[in-house]
């Protein structure tokens, strides 16, 4: 290992490629100031890590609020159409409470009337007291619970 110490009026020690013997306090430097450059090229790349794992948890952050929103959403539409049965109220009343809540259109048709693939593409049945199946088609877009479903 060679290094010259610098003096005024010469060029810096790099553009010096003579041979020199070092003291031992030399080395001792030059490997405390290596060590210390390993550190900080160890902390960079740490940092950079740091970063992005941030970000994606950040993003992961994001995801779970919209999910959790979604979800309370969808119990509290639950709640509230749940009661809705349970306080007496009909299929209209139902409609009316879905249309309501899905900002779409609600469109009910007897089973016998209803074409058979938008019939199975429903989103739910409702058996009626005269045995009747009552198809509930709804559109809905725009909003995370819609896409939700």
């Amino acid at each position: 290992m060679s290094c010259s110490p610098p003096t005024a009026g010469r060029r810096p020690p790099t553009a010096d490629r003579r041979a020199r013997v070092l003291e031992r306090k030399q080395i001792a430097l030059l490997r405390s100031f290596a060590a210390w450059a390993a550190a900080a090229i160890d902390s960079a790349n740490l940092l950079t890590e740091t970063r992005a794992a941030l970000a994606d948890l950040e993003r992961a952050n994001e995801i779970i609020r919209d999910r959790s929103a979604v979800i309370e959403r969808a119990s509290d539409v639950h709640d509230r159409l749940a009661e809705l049965v349970l306080r007496g109220g009909g299929v209209h009343d139902v409609a009316a409470a879905v249309l309501q809540v899905l900002d779409g259109t609600v469109e009910f048709t007897e089973t016998t009337a209803a074409p058979a693939a938008p019939l199975e593409a429903s989103r739910g049945l409702i058996q009626t007291g005269t045995g009747s199946t009552v198809a509930w088609h709804f559109a809905c877009s725009g909003n995370s619970f819609c896409d939700s479903l």
